[in-house]
């Protein structure tokens, strides 16, 4: 019982912060395809396992790496320009550019 409650803390966590991740991905981008292409990353991938000893030089190494990439291009790869096809003009999806 003393380790479900840091367990599900801990679970409850990553899913609200990936809750947020894709609800980002799907506001800006306008589609479906990006938080479930996401979302299968993730659970291919899952957790970093920073608890062996063998390699936790090397896991925090690339984990801080990837931190560092993913904040950089969050905003450059996730542009509604890249994933708008419309021609009259509005980069965004939703028209929020034609509401005036």
């Amino acid at each position: 019982m003393t380790l479900c409650l840091p367990f599900s803390g801990l679970q409850l966590g990553y899913t609200v912060i990936f809750g947020w991740y894709a609800a980002f991905l799907f506001i800006r981008t306008g589609n479906l395809v990006s938080p479930i292409v996401a979302h299968i990353f993730c659970n291919m991938m899952g957790l970093p396992a920073f608890s062996s000893p063998r390699t936790r030089g090397v896991t925090s190494v690339a984990f801080m790496a990837g931190s560092v990439f993913f904040f950089y291009f969050l905003f450059p790869a996730t542009s509604p320009k890249l994933y708008n096809a419309r021609l009259d003009g509005c980069s965004c999806w939703h028209g929020y550019c034609r509401w005036s």
